[in-house]
């Protein structure tokens, strides 16, 4: 082992942490600053999936008319003796 006191050893640590740190921190900040760049693809992406929400809800809505013209059906034969 070499002749360094713990006491310099334990400052040299706390130098470093602080140098460590405070860099990651310059770090972070730069890229929450960076602005994100929305693509084309996303823009086409985000499109498709409201159409495909708009198609959903139009298609859920005929299910259920066609669920509650089943259920009339149904009543009416259920009534035939």
């Amino acid at each position: 082992m070499t002749d360094i006191s713990w006491p310099f050893a334990l400052l040299l640590m706390a130098v470093l942490v602080t140098i460590v740190g405070s860099g990651s921190g310059i770090i972070v900040e730069a890229m929450k600053r960076r602005p994100s760049p929305r693509s084309e693809a996303d823009e086409k992406l985000a499109e498709a999936l409201r159409q495909s929400s708009e198609v959903n809800a139009k298609l859920l809505e005929r299910l259920s008319l066609i669920d509650s013209r089943l259920e009339s059906v149904e009543k009416t034969l259920s009534e035939i003796p």
